[in-house]
């Protein structure tokens, strides 16, 4: 018998149909991408309709990068099919990320190396629209890319240095600027020729830390990368982080307005969960749908964090060979599973904070609250800012600098547990009655539940 690579191949799936990575531009993708049209909508209209930068924000793990990779993809099909309507997007063949220490040259040149990459891909398309130019450093990418390479390559008929045939030792050739003014000449012939350009997504910008940073390194680009001719570009980050660059003085003219991707409801859960077992053609899965939308609920849309959570359970079932057949076996094994899985966080949650901040932690979600300034002002006699820290230091939040916040992994998982309770004095008898936890050693609990 042939081994399986993964339980879901078991099960008759084809692939992991809850993998947590994002959605790639492909058809894959854009089977498996629901609950966005309105944002795909956006992004398309702003990539065909104007040169401006084009910004995407939402909280981590929601599904931005997805939603992009997968509007990109449709740009480019749908040109296939109203070539005399919309211009030719080509996606590039790989996604930039921001770093604290960015060397804008070598970024220029990163980015430059990834495009003609991208029109040699494409030449097929390219040579059928009489548009591809990229012939002269076709063999000099394919040598690189199979083994390495020495003597000469010419460059002719780009207007380099007045027009003349110039030769460089390919052992140099992608450290000097003679290939880099090829490839731009090379950008410019194609669009000229042709309505479009290449579609360039730089990912995470959250990753160098600080808005102010972002902001900083934006603006930098202005002038080293986003000019490149026959170019279109996304940014993609965390909510928020856009702001301020979109009220530059340096950028307001060259930058929209984020798009935000919000939550989804959970109403489309069970639509995402059929789209996926029926894509990948499963034969079976220890959870029902119902199942998956209580997922879906208690992380609040977060996909990465529901994809994940599906795949520890279907995991732990698999290995424990003992799967439910019905479904009321199926619903019986997941609330065991979940209130397992839980509960293990209580016990983790109260071994890495202490107790008082734990009681502070309970208010939080029985106040509802996702703002500091709000929960500042409706509790009384404790230290906020330290309880936050806290949270932060321990990945239960995410805070944002309008002082707003969401939750991540830990604080959804405790926020579905500890917001069933009236007050804290029911949980902790729950806890110690059912669980074996105890939360406090005094005899009495004050509550801190502002009346």
């Amino acid at each position: 018998m042939a081994l399986q690579k993964s339980y879901y191949n078991y099960w008759g799936f084809s692939d992991d149909p809850f993998s947590h990575r994002p959605l790639g531009g492909d058809e894959v993708g854009q089977n498996l991408l629901v609950g966005r049209d309105k944002e795909k909508a956006s992004i398309k209209t702003r990539l065909r309709k104007t040169d401006k930068i084009c910004t995407v924000e939402g909280d981590i793990g929601i599904g931005k990068t997805s939603l992009v990779n997968v509007s990109i993809f449709e740009c480019y099909e749908e040109w296939k099919d109203n070539k005399s309507q919309v211009p030719l997007l080509i996606p590039c063949i790989s996604e930039f990320q921001l770093k604290e220490d960015l060397d804008i040259d070598e970024f220029r040149k990163e980015i430059l190396i990834n495009l003609a990459k991208t029109i040699i891909k494409y030449k097929e398309v390219l040579k059928t629209e009489d548009c591809y130019f990229g012939k002269q450093i076709e063999q000099l990418f394919e040598c690189k890319q199979k083994s390495g390479f020495s003597g000469g390559i010419s460059f002719m008929g780009f207007g380099v240095n007045g027009g003349i045939d110039n030769e460089i030792n390919k052992t140099q050739v992608f450290e000097n600027d003679l290939l880099f003014n090829v490839i731009e000449e090379i950008l410019i012939k194609t669009f000229e020729k042709i309505d479009g350009g290449i579609v360039c997504l730089i990912d995470n910008i959250e990753l160098v830390n600080t808005n102010k940073k972002a902001k900083e390194l934006i603006e930098l680009m202005r002038d080293k990368v986003f000019n490149i001719k026959g170019t279109k570009w996304v940014l993609c980050g965390e909510k928020d982080i856009f702001m301020s660059v979109v009220e530059s003085a340096r950028m307001s003219a060259y930058i929209h307005r984020p798009i935000v991707v919000n939550k989804l409801d959970y109403r489309i859960a069970k639509n995402m969960f059929r789209s996926r077992f029926n894509f990948y053609g499963g034969t079976y899965l220890p959870l029902t749908e119902n199942e998956f939308e209580s997922i879906f609920r208690m992380f609040e849309g977060n996909t990465r964090d529901i994809f994940q959570c599906v795949g520890d359970y279907c995991l732990e079932v698999y290995e424990n060979n003992d799967e439910p057949k019905y479904e009321y076996e199926k619903e019986d094994c997941f609330s065991k599973w979940l209130e397992t899985f839980t509960v293990g966080y209580i016990r983790n949650t109260i071994n890495v904070i202490e107790e008082d901040y734990f009681k502070l932690l309970f208010n939080l979600y029985k106040f509802n609250i996702n703002n500091i300034g709000t929960f500042s002002r409706k509790y009384k006699g404790s230290n906020i800012k330290e309880f936050i820290e806290v949270l932060i230091e321990n990945n239960f939040i995410k805070v944002y600098e309008d002082n707003t916040f969401t939750y991540l992994r830990k604080g959804h998982i405790m926020n579905y547990y500890l917001s069933t309770f009236d007050s804290f004095e029911e949980l902790e008898e729950e806890l110690e009655n059912t669980f074996g936890i105890i939360v406090s050693n005094d005899s009495e609990h004050e509550s801190y539940i502002k009346n």
